[in-house]
């Protein structure tokens, strides 16, 4: 009953900022809202995938998936990826992207690669012992709190479009 009561002066919380957000930061502090933020990658074959691993126009894509579990709007107000696979790739998104209370949010984060960044991801394939890492700093801001999230994501699909062209390519290449 408390926290519906709660949820009842957050919603209309606007009128009165300083005052509620002092007594709402009594009821919500900052660790337990960061442990109702999930972060993690959409559930598809395709979260994570390389494409056009041999040319110039080679890139990476990245999709998270934000679950808002706070009685709260979210602002993501960056986000920074490092995927590591052979190399290390920083993909980064500034945006400003907002999570309604009790929601949840995809975004996408998408890098180009060079060409020789790619054929590295490329020979990394030939490993079967290589796993792709991703580790992720997410900074938001609700009306209480700025805090940032810091993980790693790992044991996840990762799609290489044209896979076998690239392993046939490379092989032609070493030989």
């Amino acid at each position: 009953m408390l926290k519906d009561l709660i949820e009842v002066i957050s919603a209309s919380a606007d009128k009165l900022p300083g005052f509620l957000n002092f007594l709402l930061k009594w009821f919500y502090k900052e660790e337990d809202i960061k442990k109702k933020i999930v972060v993690d990658l959409i559930s598809s074959q395709a979260a994570v995938q390389a494409f056009n691993l041999l040319s110039n126009d080679g890139g990476i894509s990245v999709w998270l998936r934000f679950a808002n579990f706070t009685p709260f709007e979210l602002t993501v107000q960056s986000i920074t990826l490092e995927f590591k696979y052979g190399t290390t790739k920083k993909l980064t998104k500034v945006d400003h992207e907002k999570i309604d209370r009790l929601t949840e949010h995809k975004i996408n984060l998408r890098e180009s690669l060079s060409s020789e960044e790619g054929k590295t991801i490329g020979k990394a394939l030939k490993d079967s012992q290589n796993k792709p890492q991703l580790s992720y700093t997410v900074d938001f801001r609700n009306r209480l709190y700025r805090f940032k999230k810091h993980d790693y994501l790992q044991n996840f699909p990762f799609d290489v479009l044209n896979k076998e062209y690239v392993l046939q390519k490379l092989g032609e290449n070493s030989e």
